[in-house]
């Protein structure tokens, strides 16, 4: 190979090398790097008081959303109809398992605490409820795991199952807002407002970035991070990226 195309080719190949989705632990945990775009992932287990609010600020901001609901959270006749309105408006709506088991050990991710029969039926409930509103597991195909941890072990049944995993993108800590104050891992909606600048000046920016917000955190947090999901949106389009659905995102990987 001639010196100047050798040279060519080590300069732009780690260019080509971002240029696709990025994995850990074998679940996609970023898209690509080189686009210009974010996702927003709501999950909803067992609590769900923001879904009607953030359903108002996507459809003002005409964003799409992500939801990933437990199998518990669709069988709450108070969730019912944000539900409705999550499928009716649009937006993408998967599975986030039935009753929210931990997959993996906290000690050592390579100890799976489920078998693959209790894994696979404990999805076929959740798909089950998802169903009742019209949702099929084939348009649902993206999944993100109870407490969004798991391992290989747990990414090859998944695939069997049908489903890819994927996980939020670390860095903005959006999914800290489940936290509250009289915790010492503490997040203020201030505080992953000043983590998501900072992501936003390193390379790349937030391209890519599947930020994880709760549904709902429960009584003991009442400065509750979704108020801030407007304010993000225009910022964020101020910044040029596009707000778009998770299969958008990762579709290279696809």
């Amino acid at each position: 190979m001639p010196k100047l195309t050798l040279l060519l080719f080590s300069l732009l190949t780690p260019l080509f090398a971002c240029a696709e989705p990025q994995y850990y632990k074998g679940g996609i945990v970023r898209g690509d790097p080189s686009v210009k775009a974010v996702a927003f992932v709501f999950t909803g287990g067992y609590h769900g008081e923001g879904a009607e609010y953030i359903l108002d600020v996507l459809k003002k901001k005409k964003a799409p959303g992500n939801f990933f609901l437990t199998g518990n959270y669709l069988r709450k006749e108070t969730f019912k109809d944000g539900i409705i309105r999550m499928t009716r408006e649009g937006h993408y709506v998967g599975a986030h398992s039935n009753n929210h088991p931990k997959y993996v050990s906290s000690f050592s991710a390579a100890n799976t605490l489920i078998s693959r029969r209790a894994f696979n039926a404990d999805l076929d409930k959740n798909f089950a409820e998802l169903a009742k509103f019209g949702v099929k597991k084939s348009d649902a195909t993206y999944y993100i795991p109870p407490y969004e941890t798991y391992n290989q072990t747990i990414v090859n049944w998944a695939k069997q199952y049908g489903l890819t995993i994927f996980n939020r993108t670390p860095g903005t800590r959006t999914h800290g807002d489940f936290t509250d104050p009289s915790m010492t891992t503490y997040y203020s909606s201030e505080r992953i407002m000043k983590f998501i600048y900072a992501e936003e000046v390193k390379p790349n920016g937030l391209n890519g970035h599947l930020m994880l917000i709760h549904l709902g955190v429960g009584p003991k947090r009442q400065d509750k991070f979704y108020h801030q999901l407007g304010p993000l949106i225009d910022w964020l389009r101020e910044k040029k990226y596009r707000i778009v659905k998770v299969p958008a995102l990762l579709e290279s990987e696809r």
